[in-house]
Protein backbone atom coordinates (compact mmCIF):
# COMPACT_ATOMS: atom_id res chain seq x y z
CA UNK A 1 0.00 0.00 0.00
CA UNK A 2 1.37 3.57 -1.06
CA UNK A 3 1.68 5.24 2.42
CA UNK A 4 2.80 8.88 2.79
CA UNK A 5 3.63 10.62 6.17
CA UNK A 6 4.69 14.22 7.38
CA UNK A 7 6.98 13.07 9.99
CA UNK A 8 6.71 15.28 13.19
CA UNK A 9 9.40 16.09 15.90
CA UNK A 10 7.46 13.74 18.07
CA UNK A 11 7.49 10.81 15.59
CA UNK A 12 10.89 11.02 15.79
CA UNK A 13 11.31 11.34 19.12
CA UNK A 14 9.41 8.05 20.05
CA UNK A 15 11.30 6.22 16.94
CA UNK A 16 14.62 7.30 18.52
CA UNK A 17 13.95 5.87 22.45
CA UNK A 18 12.02 2.47 20.80
CA UNK A 19 15.36 1.58 18.46
CA UNK A 20 17.76 3.37 21.67
CA UNK A 21 19.14 5.73 18.88
CA UNK A 22 20.48 9.50 19.31
CA UNK A 23 20.57 10.32 15.81
CA UNK A 24 18.21 9.62 12.63
CA UNK A 25 17.58 11.66 9.70
CA UNK A 26 13.99 11.85 7.34
CA UNK A 27 15.01 8.77 5.45
CA UNK A 28 15.55 6.40 8.83
CA UNK A 29 12.87 7.76 10.09
CA UNK A 30 10.54 7.46 7.03
CA UNK A 31 11.41 3.77 6.85
CA UNK A 32 10.77 2.99 10.58
CA UNK A 33 7.87 4.80 10.91
CA UNK A 34 6.09 2.51 8.10
CA UNK A 35 7.46 -0.29 9.41
CA UNK A 36 5.57 0.62 12.65
CA UNK A 37 2.47 1.72 10.88
CA UNK A 38 2.55 -2.03 8.69
CA UNK A 39 2.90 -3.71 11.98
CA UNK A 40 -0.49 -2.00 13.04
CA UNK A 41 1.33 -0.06 15.97
CA UNK A 42 -0.15 3.21 15.25
CA UNK A 43 0.15 4.03 18.93
CA UNK A 44 3.56 5.46 17.79
CA UNK A 45 2.27 7.99 15.35
CA UNK A 46 1.49 11.63 16.72
CA UNK A 47 -1.58 12.46 17.83
CA UNK A 48 -0.77 15.86 18.29
CA UNK A 49 -2.02 17.21 14.60
CA UNK A 50 -1.12 20.37 15.43
CA UNK A 51 2.65 20.07 14.96
CA UNK A 52 2.25 19.67 11.43
CA UNK A 53 0.60 22.42 8.61
CA UNK A 54 0.25 19.59 6.53
CA UNK A 55 -1.25 16.51 6.17
CA UNK A 56 -1.30 13.66 3.18
CA UNK A 57 -2.94 11.43 2.45
CA UNK A 58 -3.46 8.18 0.26
CA UNK A 59 -5.41 5.34 0.23
CA UNK A 60 -8.08 6.03 3.00
CA UNK A 61 -11.26 3.86 2.82
CA UNK A 62 -14.47 5.26 0.68
CA UNK A 63 -17.07 3.82 3.10
CA UNK A 64 -19.58 1.28 1.17
CA UNK A 65 -22.72 0.02 2.95
CA UNK A 66 -24.31 2.47 6.36
CA UNK A 67 -23.88 5.87 6.04
CA UNK A 68 -25.05 8.26 8.56
CA UNK A 69 -28.13 10.05 6.91
CA UNK A 70 -26.75 13.98 7.83
CA UNK A 71 -28.74 15.54 4.88
CA UNK A 72 -32.14 14.90 6.13
CA UNK A 73 -31.75 16.84 9.81
CA UNK A 74 -28.55 18.94 8.72
CA UNK A 75 -28.07 21.97 6.89
CA UNK A 76 -24.69 21.13 5.06
CA UNK A 77 -23.03 22.67 1.88
CA UNK A 78 -21.28 19.54 0.85
CA UNK A 79 -19.22 21.53 -1.76
CA UNK A 80 -17.94 24.47 -0.85
CA UNK A 81 -18.60 24.18 2.62
CA UNK A 82 -15.18 24.33 3.65
CA UNK A 83 -13.97 27.54 1.83
CA UNK A 84 -15.05 30.19 4.69
CA UNK A 85 -12.90 27.81 6.94
CA UNK A 86 -10.09 28.17 4.74
CA UNK A 87 -9.97 31.38 4.51
CA UNK A 88 -9.26 31.76 8.01
CA UNK A 89 -7.59 29.40 8.19
CA UNK A 90 -5.52 27.90 11.80
CA UNK A 91 -2.62 25.77 9.30
CA UNK A 92 -4.07 22.23 10.84
CA UNK A 93 -7.03 20.34 8.71
CA UNK A 94 -9.18 20.25 12.36
CA UNK A 95 -9.97 23.48 11.58
CA UNK A 96 -9.61 24.22 7.56
CA UNK A 97 -10.69 21.37 6.24
CA UNK A 98 -14.09 21.56 8.32
CA UNK A 99 -17.62 21.69 7.06
CA UNK A 100 -19.98 23.16 9.73
CA UNK A 101 -23.27 20.99 9.75
CA UNK A 102 -26.08 23.10 10.87
CA UNK A 103 -29.37 22.00 12.94
CA UNK A 104 -30.69 23.01 16.71
CA UNK A 105 -29.26 22.36 19.33
CA UNK A 106 -29.78 19.07 21.32
CA UNK A 107 -29.58 17.19 17.89
CA UNK A 108 -28.03 14.13 18.03
CA UNK A 109 -24.71 13.42 15.98
CA UNK A 110 -23.28 10.13 14.81
CA UNK A 111 -19.88 8.70 14.36
CA UNK A 112 -19.54 8.78 10.49
CA UNK A 113 -16.52 6.77 10.31
CA UNK A 114 -14.61 4.01 12.77
CA UNK A 115 -11.65 4.59 15.24
CA UNK A 116 -10.73 5.11 18.65
CA UNK A 117 -11.43 8.30 20.87
CA UNK A 118 -7.89 9.91 21.05
CA UNK A 119 -8.94 13.27 23.17
CA UNK A 120 -11.80 14.76 24.57
CA UNK A 121 -11.75 18.62 25.55
CA UNK A 122 -14.63 20.21 27.17
CA UNK A 123 -14.05 24.35 26.13
CA UNK A 124 -15.47 24.75 29.63
CA UNK A 125 -18.03 27.68 27.59
CA UNK A 126 -21.19 28.18 25.25
CA UNK A 127 -19.67 31.56 23.69
CA UNK A 128 -16.69 32.37 21.59
CA UNK A 129 -15.76 30.53 18.49
CA UNK A 130 -14.25 27.87 20.86
CA UNK A 131 -17.30 26.93 22.45
CA UNK A 132 -18.47 23.67 24.05
CA UNK A 133 -16.95 20.10 23.65
CA UNK A 134 -14.14 18.79 21.06
CA UNK A 135 -13.65 14.76 20.20
CA UNK A 136 -10.50 13.99 18.35
CA UNK A 137 -10.98 10.15 16.80
CA UNK A 138 -8.26 8.00 15.08
CA UNK A 139 -9.31 6.39 12.37
CA UNK A 140 -9.28 2.43 11.68
CA UNK A 141 -9.83 0.12 9.53
CA UNK A 142 -8.71 2.32 6.83
CA UNK A 143 -10.78 5.29 8.02
CA UNK A 144 -9.97 8.60 8.21
CA UNK A 145 -8.90 10.61 11.57
CA UNK A 146 -11.38 13.31 12.40
CA UNK A 147 -12.34 16.07 14.74
CA UNK A 148 -16.05 16.99 15.95
CA UNK A 149 -16.50 20.37 18.20
CA UNK A 150 -19.36 22.39 19.77
CA UNK A 151 -20.92 19.61 21.05
CA UNK A 152 -22.74 18.70 24.50
CA UNK A 153 -23.63 15.59 26.38
CA UNK A 154 -20.68 13.74 25.14
CA UNK A 155 -20.28 10.03 26.87
CA UNK A 156 -17.35 8.71 25.38
CA UNK A 157 -13.75 7.94 27.20
CA UNK A 158 -10.18 8.20 25.63
CA UNK A 159 -9.32 4.72 24.21
CA UNK A 160 -13.16 4.18 23.98
CA UNK A 161 -13.63 2.10 20.01
CA UNK A 162 -16.39 3.99 17.92
CA UNK A 163 -18.58 2.80 15.17
CA UNK A 164 -20.00 4.48 12.22
CA UNK A 165 -23.35 4.97 13.40
CA UNK A 166 -22.50 5.54 16.96
CA UNK A 167 -24.06 8.84 18.54
CA UNK A 168 -21.15 10.34 20.01
CA UNK A 169 -22.94 13.77 21.63
CA UNK A 170 -25.41 16.63 20.91
CA UNK A 171 -24.93 20.14 19.47
CA UNK A 172 -24.58 22.45 21.82
CA UNK A 173 -26.16 25.94 22.51
CA UNK A 174 -24.22 28.96 21.36
CA UNK A 175 -25.06 31.88 23.48
CA UNK A 176 -25.26 35.25 22.22
CA UNK A 177 -25.94 34.23 18.57
CA UNK A 178 -29.18 33.08 16.50
CA UNK A 179 -30.42 29.74 17.56
CA UNK A 180 -30.30 28.73 13.64
CA UNK A 181 -26.42 28.74 13.41
CA UNK A 182 -26.02 26.22 16.15
CA UNK A 183 -23.84 23.42 14.63
CA UNK A 184 -21.65 20.90 15.02
CA UNK A 185 -18.14 21.53 13.47
CA UNK A 186 -16.07 18.35 11.28
CA UNK A 187 -12.99 18.38 10.09
CA UNK A 188 -11.01 15.57 8.22
CA UNK A 189 -7.63 15.15 6.85
CA UNK A 190 -6.49 17.02 3.94
CA UNK A 191 -8.12 15.66 0.36
CA UNK A 192 -11.09 14.48 1.79
CA UNK A 193 -14.51 15.55 1.49
CA UNK A 194 -17.62 15.21 3.72
CA UNK A 195 -20.14 14.29 1.17
CA UNK A 196 -17.89 10.24 0.99
CA UNK A 197 -19.16 10.25 4.62
CA UNK A 198 -22.80 10.71 4.87
CA UNK A 199 -25.59 10.38 3.14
Amino acid sequence: MNKKFIITESDRNQIKKLYNITEIDSAKALEALIKLVDKSDASLMSTDTTSSTETEVSNIKKPEGYKPKFKNKFNVDLEGGNEGHKKRAFGNWESDNAWDLFAPAGTKVESITKGIVTKIKNYGQKRSKVYGTGISIKGTDEYPNIFYTHLKNVNLTVGQTIDVGDIIGEISEWEGHPSDIEHVHIGLPWNLELRDYIS
